[in-house]
């Protein structure tokens, strides 16, 4: 008895795919992966199509994996417009692939936020005085918006997201004060 064959087309288990490559890209690194199935007698093999005329990218024939194959043909902040096949093994014979659309995005490198100087000096700000300032003068993040969070000090000393360090000292509150702030990029790096 031969193998029953629905020869069908291997069909790909979602409706679409996008994926973000995400930075510090090198050779290996996956951008995601694509699943097709067919009947349980097929085995399917999967290919770049078109869509990478420099070949950065490549597939695992066997699992769908789209990885980076030369990430200096790699255009950072571009997005790569991949057809990807998936063919059956063809008992009986082999229908021609189906093929899906899958955009990689591949991501500008997101630096950390940095501190200009460390520790910042303010002040001296007179007791019984309402004051502000903006501690933003004293970060530089180039790709992102940076919100600051006060971490400790003083109860009468707040801090807003925007940076901006306001209070109104006591003549109690006489002296120096140390504050531990930190600023946050949105994507993951908090200093």
């Amino acid at each position: 008895t031969e193998p029953y064959d629905s020869n069908v087309a291997p069909a790909f288990q979602a409706s679409s795919y996008n994926f973000d490559l995400p930075e510090n890209h090198i050779i290996g690194t996956v951008a995601g992966i694509v699943t097709a199935s067919d009947s349980p007698f097929e085995s399917i093999r999967y290919a770049i199509v078109s869509g990478d005329p420099l070949h950065a990218f490549g597939i695992n024939p066997k699992s769908g994996a789209i990885f980076v194959a030369n990430p200096a043909n790699l255009d950072i902040g571009s997005v790569y417009q991949l057809q990807v096949g998936a063919q059956d093994s063809g008992h009986g014979r082999n229908f021609a692939p189906r093929e899906t659309l899958v955009p990689v995005t591949v991501s500008l490198p997101n630096d950390p936020p940095e501190f200009t100087a460390d520790p910042i000096q303010l002040g001296p700000f007179p007791a019984t005085q309402p004051f502000s300032r903006s501690l933003a003068e004293f970060v530089t993040d180039p790709e992102d918006p940076v919100g600051f969070a006060l971490v400790s000090g003083p109860s009468w000393i707040s801090l807003d997201p925007a940076g901006i360090l306001s209070g109104s000292p006591a003549y109690h509150d006489f002296g120096t004060h140390q504050l531990t702030v930190s600023a946050d990029d949105g994507r993951g790096h908090t200093v």
